[in-house]
């Protein structure tokens, strides 16, 4: 989550808002404060996502070298599935975003 809301911090188009970076932080604290794994296994847990999400940031910055853009629709679409797998991994509902229109 952390990986997808840097890619695009600070663009008009997010991938990630605030909001979300800040419910995706909660949840994550909830879904480890409720894991029966050990902290050695938490600790192993982050460190392979924190691999991941660097892979990500390099093939990002490795684009961008080659005059792409840092938006992706793949990319978009895997940091919202990342968001609602967390939400279904924190036994939250899916929720409908607020429209101001």
């Amino acid at each position: 989550m952390k990986a997808c809301y840097e890619m695009r911090n600070g663009y008009l188009v997010q991938m990630i808002s605030d909001e979300e970076i800040a419910n995706a932080k909660a949840l994550i604290r909830k879904i480890e404060d409720e894991s029966p794994l050990s902290k050695a296994k938490k600790d192993e847990a982050w460190k392979a996502a924190g691999g991941r999400a660097r892979q990500l940031a390099n093939l990002t910055e490795l684009a961008r070298t080659f005059g792409a853009s840092t938006y992706s629709d793949d990319i978009n679409l895997g940091c919202r599935a990342s968001l609602a797998a967390l939400r279904n991994a924190a036994k939250l509902e899916p929720t409908t975003p607020k429209r101001d229109f």
